[in-house]
């Protein structure tokens, strides 16, 4: 017994000493250390590429979004409700600029129900500005995950089996209130291929860790409303398609804006969703898009026709998928102190202070931490590459 009472306890073995990460600089602040542990953390998604998996590009995607009692808690300013629909406006911008042929559509779930607050359209502002509607609504009652998942379900189902179909819940309550068993429908999001991610924004909840696991998705709880944001980002690249998917070529059209004169037969009523949800009807209107196909007008794309099925996108649309299937690669990581020469950023031209800078592999020019993610997330080319190729 005595010998027992020497060795470490089993809860003691895996206790890390976290905080000797945070250390003082020569004023005593410890914003160097924090800075360069949310850099690190940044950087994380530079190495978060798929390389040459297969990916899913052309999404459909359902957010489920918790407007139970418990978003009105004020853990995050001025409440849960409110923060989460800030975020997912952003995240809908974010969304249609890196998933330009894809589409979302918003299921909200409150009082044991679930209801369509958007349909699947590939319109970014329609979405925005029913989440800016929905900041007025009230949240009561508990939410159903059987209601809302089972009613996105139903439209997802019915997708063509090339395209990625996803779900993305944003669930606040500790509690689900649903009116049959919640495994039975895992069964049935798995058979139909739909793949459910979670973020919670209280603690961890059970249902929603098998939900994610049966289904291949991912399940993540929120720290603060700046790692909501984080893993509102993750859902913005298209994921690995499964080795299943089915392959089928696509039929698309690409039409040009087109000006028409009231004498022309091509002067027609616009059939895009932004004059079709009007009371009005359909609005006549002298320039537009034409389908190649069927010559029905439309006012913006991508869409799919209405008239006659084809998905109609432009030539910039294809090439700002491009970059999910080809990343560029992680630069290397260096010290200062090795590089030799002006030590200055070639990307903001900024004199290089951090401990560490970043070479690209092939042009051989050095960046700061902040211009290396910019480069990655937003541009997605090497300025120097792009430099060199240019010049004669």
């Amino acid at each position: 017994m005595y010998d027992e009472a020497e060795k470490t306890k089993r809860w003691e073995g895996g206790y890390e000493r976290t905080w000797e990460v945070l250390k003082e600089d020569e004023t005593g602040s410890l914003k160097a250390t924090i800075d360069d542990l949310l850099s690190k953390e940044k950087r994380k998604r530079v190495f978060e590429h798929h390389g040459q998996v297969r990916l899913g590009m052309m999404r459909h995607l359902y957010v489920i979004i918790d407007m139970s009692r418990s978003m009105e808690d004020q853990d995050l300013k001025p409440n849960r409700l409110t923060s989460t629909l800030k975020l997912l406006e952003y995240f809908v911008e974010e969304y249609f600029d890196q998933n330009p042929i894809s589409q979302i559509g918003i299921v909200t779930t409150k009082n044991k129900r679930a209801e369509k607050l958007t349909e699947l359209a590939g319109n970014p502002k329609k979405h925005k500005e029913a989440l800016k509607k929905a900041v007025g609504l009230s949240c009561s009652g508990e939410p159903s995950l059987y209601n809302s998942l089972s009613l996105a379900m139903e439209t997802l189902k019915h997708m063509p089996g090339h395209t990625s179909r996803e779900i993305l819940v944003i669930f606040s309550s500790l509690t689900t209130c649903d009116p049959s068993n919640i495994n039975d429908l895992m069964k049935c999001l798995k058979a139909a291929k739909i793949r459910v991610s979670v973020i919670g924004l209280s603690a961890e909840v059970r249902v929603c860790t098998v939900l994610t696991r049966e289904t291949g998705g991912t399940y993540h709880v929120i720290l603060d409303e700046s790692h909501f944001k984080e893993l509102l980002n993750y859902h913005v690249s298209p994921p690995p398609a499964n080795s299943n998917t089915e392959c089928s070529l696509i039929r698309m059209g690409f039409p040009q804006h087109t000006m028409v004169s009231l004498s022309d037969q091509d002067a027609k009523p616009c059939f895009s969703m932004a004059h079709l949800d009007s009371n009005s009807g359909p609005t006549l209107t002298l320039d537009g898009y034409y389908c190649p196909q069927c010559r029905a007008k439309y006012t913006e794309l991508p869409v799919e026709c209405k008239v006659c099925g084809l998905t109609l996108v432009s030539a910039p649309h294809l090439a700002r998928s491009y970059h999910h299937l080809f990343p560029l690669d992680a630069f290397r990581e260096s010290s200062l102190e090795e590089i030799q020469g002006e030590r200055y950023c070639q990307g903001c031209q900024g004199e290089l202070k951090d401990t560490n800078v970043y070479i690209c592999k092939a042009c051989q020019n050095i960046y700061c931490v902040e211009c290396d993610i910019f480069i990655h997330d937003t541009l997605h080319c090497c300025p120097g590459c792009i430099h060199n190729q240019s010049s004669p």
